[in-house]
């Protein structure tokens, strides 16, 4: 504060000076506030994976040994969900599921067979072949009663990996069926395979079949490991994660807000396809 006054005189006027220099950290928390908007979209995309991250680790930690391949096919990628901002889910990416067949899966496997509808040029509709249609009908099949191999633009093929009580049950059941199919397609005039266990084309390994089987101990040791692991999701996991991202938004010197989320982009159709192995994990979570 300066006063001046005249000699011999009292002040007759005060005047007050306040000087206010630029504060280094005022200017970084200034900096913070100009980069909400930025922090909070790298949370809202970061959230989601390290919770999945932490889930995966889970799910591998528990899973049951019985199971071809698994659980190292899982991946974590990023899905688009119409109306929400980040998705990461766990999934077993489609090449995962085609399986070369072999003799010896013969003992514990059934085919299912579904047929393809195709645009037929001559009655501009979508159809389905009566051969494939025929096989549908009678699935699921054994690999050693299958009369013949359809290619993928007409059918379908899905195996599942099941117990030998299972197929030789469904086995008596095809040898009986198989005179009356054998003679449709002999009448359509259809080649049939020359039999055997040993199927040529890849099938649509059933991978949730599986596992399921695992999880709820049907027909196999019960292994529950995706419910426990989806219940840790809800709690621990978000709480930990959302406690580390925190400094993210509150800290003005954190930049690893900055660092770019990779993950890689799974088809659209991925969500549709494993929603009902979603709800049968959630039941229980």
């Amino acid at each position: 504060m300066k006063i001046s006054t005249s000699s011999g005189e009292q002040p007759v006027a005060s005047l007050l000076q306040i000087t206010i220099k630029p504060n280094a950290y005022n200017k970084k928390v200034e900096l913070l506030v100009s980069e909400l908007d930025e922090r909070t979209k790298a949370i809202i995309q970061w959230l989601p994976f390290l919770v999945a991250e932490n889930t995966l680790a889970d799910i591998k930690g528990g899973a049951p040994g019985d199971v071809p391949n698994y659980p190292k096919m899982l991946q974590l990628r990023q899905l688009e969900l119409r109306g929400v901002d980040s998705t990461v889910g766990i999934v077993a990416p489609g090449y995962s599921h085609s399986a070369r067949l072999s003799a010896k899966d013969a003992t514990v496997t059934l085919l299912f067979i579904k047929a393809v509808r195709r645009l037929n040029p001559d009655t501009g509709k979508r159809e389905s072949s009566r051969v494939a249609k025929l096989l549908a009908k009678h699935s699921p099949w054994t690999m050693g009663t299958l009369p013949v191999e359809l290619p993928r633009k007409i059918a379908t093929m899905r195996a599942l990996r099941v117990t030998e009580r299972e197929v030789k049950k469904i086995e008596k059941m095809r040898v009986a069926d198989l005179p009356g199919v054998v003679s449709s397609l002999k009448k359509w005039g259809v080649v049939l395979r020359d039999g055997g266990d040993k199927i040529k084309r890849r099938a649509s390994r059933d991978i949730a079949f599986e596992v399921l089987r695992r999880e709820f101990g049907i027909e196999a040791k019960h292994r529950a490991h995706w419910r426990p692991a989806l219940r840790m999701a809800r709690t621990a996991h978000v709480d930990t994660s959302l406690k580390k991202l925190l400094r993210w938004l509150t800290i003005p010197t954190e930049r690893r807000w900055k660092k770019n989320l990779v993950v890689k982009k799974e088809q659209a159709g991925m969500a549709k396809r494993v929603k009902r192995f979603q709800s049968a994990v959630n039941k229980g979570s």
